[in-house]
């Protein structure tokens, strides 16, 4: 629950206007023995007392309810929010206007539109709050594009009852309820190919890998079994020898690298204007890895706080870490600073084993280029994005 405060009012340069004539008047009634003047001058400064004491007091007990929540939808989605403001006051406020404002994100469909602004959209509604009283105001917002918004620059105006000017109230805290709209998926072709076939942590019932450190049973010793492999404990106890059974098992996981910045001729790097495109085509690659079951985790050359110092998610699979992914990816804006990409294929390859299908999309760079050819000569699977107009399908370095 946060508290509305007074955000601006023209009442005390009008009070300060109507004392003077007060004053002036009973100065003329003294001179002229015009006792009428003194009735003005109490009517007068009778006004201006009912002026600031209702400045005063209204808002003063005028509350909006703040749920931290996040409203999470897809483009075309229609998403309803509820306002909450209740009035402790014994005053009702009357011929009010509710108006605040959010980004292109989102469309407000009930209320009209009060003025557009570049990237952001003001809405402006009537609203009178009784006195003693919960008032429930519901918006409904028609998601648009990828991205995240919250309702903004709330702003509550109202007449005072006892003067010509308005009080204007705003939340004394920030609004809490996000509202996050997540990116379109474009269709990448061949993904369905991409199955890997390198050793790792996934257990398969077919591999040419196995786990030494993980036996799952014995069986009969044959003539082209390693002595190595030979379970002596087991033989000894079945007086034949038997050899270790061990898990077989792939890496099925991506890596995949997202690089959004495009390059100048003087090789300076900045945001690239393909930036939903890489967004959507990384969404399409999480929704396939976790309708197939692959473990997944995303690098972008975005920076972000924290110990790696750009956006990176841990390696992962399932709705919960899909759901994770998508809120990740909905968050980025056109105005985030770059992280130098070189950086980020340094820390992978640092870690190489831990990566053994790495998916490339974005602009390659000089530099990406030696990395990924590294990278292939060492055994990983290296594939990159390619497109054509509208059309996007995987390739195979």
């Amino acid at each position: 629950m946060i508290r509305w405060k007074k955000d601006q009012t023209d009442s005390q340069k009008q009070n300060g206007l109507l004392v003077s004539i007060g004053i002036l008047c009973i100065a003329i009634g003294i001179l002229l023995n015009r006792p009428l003047l003194f009735v003005v001058a109490a009517f007068i400064f009778a006004f201006v007392v009912l002026n600031m004491t209702f400045a005063k007091v209204a808002g003063q007990k005028l509350f909006l309810q703040n749920k931290k929540q996040t409203l999470s939808m897809f483009p075309g989605d229609q998403v309803k929010v509820q306002l909450v403001i209740y009035n402790h006051s014994k005053i009702p406020i009357q011929n009010g206007k509710l108006t605040f404002s959010t980004t292109s994100e989102l469309e407000e469909t009930s209320f009209k539109i009060e003025s557009k602004l570049g990237n952001e959209t003001r809405n402006a509604l009537p609203l009178s709050i009784p006195n003693t009283s919960e008032v429930k105001v519901n918006f409904s917002f028609l998601a648009k594009h990828r991205g995240m918004t919250k309702l903004t620059k709330l702003n509550y105006t109202f007449p005072n009852m006892f003067g010509f000017d308005f009080i204007s109230l705003v939340p004394s805290q920030v609004y809490d309820t996000e509202l996050l709209v997540f990116p379109e998926a474009k269709q990448v072709s061949g993904v369905e190919e991409l199955i890997s076939k390198a050793f790792g942590n996934n257990r398969a019932l077919v591999s040419p890998f196995e786990d030494v450190l993980e036996a799952i049973g014995t069986r009969d010793y044959v003539s082209s079994d390693s002595l190595q492999r030979v379970h002596w404990k087991a033989s000894a106890k079945t007086q034949k020898l038997q050899t270790k059974v061990f898990e077989r098992k792939w890496d099925m996981s991506w890596t995949v690298v997202v690089n959004v910045a495009s390059y100048s001729r003087l090789d300076n790097a900045y945001m690239s204007k393909k930036l939903e495109d890489y967004i959507s085509v990384a969404t399409y690659l999480c929704y396939k890895a976790t309708e197939i079951g692959f473990p997944i985790e995303l690098h972008i050359n975005i920076k972000s706080p924290g110990s790696y110092g750009y956006f990176r998610t841990e390696r992962g699979e399932g709705d919960n870490h899909l759901k994770m992914l998508l809120n990740l990816l909905a968050r980025i804006k056109k105005q985030e600073m770059l992280f130098t990409i070189t950086h980020v294929m340094y820390r992978i390859n640092q870690h190489l084993a831990d990566h053994r299908n790495i998916i490339f999309v974005g602009d390659k760079h000089d530099s990406t280029i030696t990395y990924l050819n590294e990278w292939k000569k060492k055994g990983v699977q290296v594939f990159h994005i390619q497109q054509e107009d509208e059309n996007y399908w995987i390739e195979k370095i």
